[in-house]
């Protein structure tokens, strides 16, 4: 049986939990093992632009996982993926094709990423975060991960 005395030590400690991991940051700073963004979906942006590499290799000081880095209007934009995209998604993401990516931009030690939400290529959609920001995975085959475009259905209908 739980002490009276321990219920509000126990609730104590959650509420001082709660508030800690409730203040809003701008900045991601990579921690030992740990994924700690503070996405922002208010402040989410979409680039278009064509895609110029994949990068699998991590680069020191840069968020571990996926990246693509992303020509468009706004110069070179390296777009992270996260750690979960599907061998048949990274295959699809080829050097010249042109890419929509949703995120929200993000400083780690010093240099800008997109922390990317979801890619808009050929005609897919493919969502690599949650709404929250959270990587999620990328099961190839599941609708709600990754689906055509309704256009893309539409013209495949056609022929």
């Amino acid at each position: 049986m739980i002490s009276r005395r321990c219920v509000p030590v126990a609730l104590l400690l959650t509420m001082s939990a709660a508030v800690s991991f409730s203040q809003p940051s701008r900045t991601w700073q990579p921690g030992p093992g740990l994924f700690r963004s503070h996405y922002n979906a208010a402040a989410e942006i979409r680039v278009d632009g064509t895609i110029q590499e994949l990068v699998t290799q991590r680069t020191p000081g840069s968020p571990a996982g996926i990246h693509l880095l992303i020509a468009g209007t706004q110069g070179i934009v390296d777009a992270h993926l996260g750690p979960f995209v599907s061998k048949a998604t990274r295959a699809a993401l080829r050097s010249g094709i042109s890419i929509q990516v949703v995120g929200f931009m993000t400083e780690v030690n010093g240099k800008q990423y997109l922390l990317a939400r979801q890619l808009i290529f050929e005609g897919r959609v493919v969502s690599v975060r949650s709404p929250q920001g959270f990587p999620i995975p990328d099961v190839s085959g599941r609708p709600s991960l990754v689906r055509r475009s309704s256009a893309s259905r539409a013209r495949g209908a056609n022929q």
